[in-house]
């Protein structure tokens, strides 16, 4: 399965990239498979759990109230607050994820009651 900037799910058998975040999650996901006792679900629900790691990556900056409001936001809005917090100083906030976190907001919107 190949993956677009910000419309397709990347699979789980991806080989990890050192700036490719989504592929490191999946691969910790597919690692953490292979422990004893671990109650990892189907790959068809992964894509959640890879979406809440990406967002949880942005309460190291921003309360709950914030990625609320993100999630809400119309999508072309929250496009584009997503990439001036690339341009921000120490936002730790690559160009090169700004796809991935678009596509991890548009999931949680998506699940969202309106």
């Amino acid at each position: 399965m190949t993956k677009t900037a910000a419309s397709a799910v990347t699979p789980i058998d991806a080989t990890p990239s050192s700036g490719n975040d989504t592929v490191q999650v999946l691969a910790t996901i597919r690692r953490m498979r292979t422990h004893p006792g671990t109650d990892i679900p189907p790959e068809e629900e992964v894509h959640e759990i890879q979406s809440a790691l990406l967002v949880f990556r942005c309460t190291a900056c921003h309360g709950e109230a914030v990625l609320s409001q993100l999630v809400f936001l119309p999508p072309d809005e929250r496009v584009r607050l997503l990439r001036t917090k690339v341009a921000m100083p120490g936002s730790g906030f690559r160009t090169d994820q700004v796809g991935e976190r678009i596509e991890a907001f548009r999931f949680f919107a998506r699940r969202s009651p309106s």
